[in-house]
């Protein structure tokens, strides 16, 4: 019995986490969530825009993790960019 409890506790303060950090970046961006993963979708037109809105967000991402004691796992992220 105590090993479940556990793990729903962990779930529970994993979601308690995550749903901090999307409400965060949600004002930049579109965070989409599902289970232990997230995409971030950024839409502007303007290049140079586009640009400083992924510096600044990765800047709150950083700045997140850190005052969570958390670190970002750089090598498992992945970003790309579709352009007209």
């Amino acid at each position: 019995m105590g090993c479940c409890r556990v793990q729903y506790m962990v779930l529970y303060f994993f979601i308690l986490y995550i749903n901090s950090l999307s409400k965060i970046i949600s004002d930049k961006s579109n965070p989409v969530l599902f289970a232990d993963d997230m995409s971030i979708n950024i839409i502007n037109s303007n290049p140079l825009a586009f640009r400083n809105n992924i510096n600044e967000l990765f800047r709150e991402i950083n700045e997140w993790f850190q005052s969570n004691l958390l670190s970002f796992n750089y090598d498992r992220t992945y970003c790309f960019a579709v352009c007209n």
